[in-house]
């Protein structure tokens, strides 16, 4: 389990890695996804993130982040997606 600040922390670092800056990431409790992104950069993400595997979180980030460049879920995404979840993002 991570604490919310830490996992703020892990956003901002595949955020600067993948270079898809949000303007605000959010935390709460959500039904049925792990995370949603809006058109103004505003990440949110579930609140049972915060009890997952690094490599489950690490997915879940990086897949909302891209959002910012990519609205859909179209080939370019589902490419780029992939290629940074294989690479396993930068952090240590």
């Amino acid at each position: 389990m991570v604490s919310k600040e830490e996992f703020r922390k892990e956003v901002w670092q595949i955020a600067k890695d993948i270079n898809a800056i949000p303007k605000q990431i959010r935390l709460r409790e959500m039904k049925s996804k792990m995370g949603s992104c809006s058109a103004n950069k505003v990440v949110t993400f579930n609140n049972s993130l915060l009890s997952m595997d690094l490599s489950l979180r690490r997915e879940a980030i990086t897949h909302e982040l891209l959002h910012i460049r990519y609205k859909n879920h179209g080939k370019m995404f589902r490419e780029v997606l992939k290629a940074y979840i294989k690479r396993g993002n930068s952090l240590a």
